[in-house]
């Protein structure tokens, strides 16, 4: 259960990475827990191919700090550092 809750805090982190800025900086998460959501992030880990794809696609990927091992596209995400697949993510490199 835990771990369904950190794998849907990481993947909202990855989508309100691509949204505007003016989103509430506080979400709430499958579990009822509010979450602070910076306006701006730093890091961004992403969790799908896509997601690293769009990150690319709009000029973030200074951001961009870990990828899944099936992200190959643009060329340069390949050189980024592999957090797992979607099935067995591994948790001490996305922390």
């Amino acid at each position: 259960m835990q771990k369904n809750i950190f794998l849907t805090v990481i993947i909202m982190f990855s989508i309100l990475a691509l949204c505007p800025l003016t989103l509430a900086a506080t979400v709430i998460d499958q579990a009822g827990n509010h979450i602070e959501v910076p306006r701006d992030p730093q890091r961004i880990v992403s969790l799908a191919p896509s997601i690293t794809e769009m990150i690319f696609a709009l000029g973030q990927e200074d951001k961009l700090k870990g990828v899944t091992r099936f992200s190959d596209y643009p060329a340069a995400a390949k050189d980024l550092p592999r957090v797992g697949s979607y099935i067995r993510l591994d948790i001490e490199r996305i922390l």
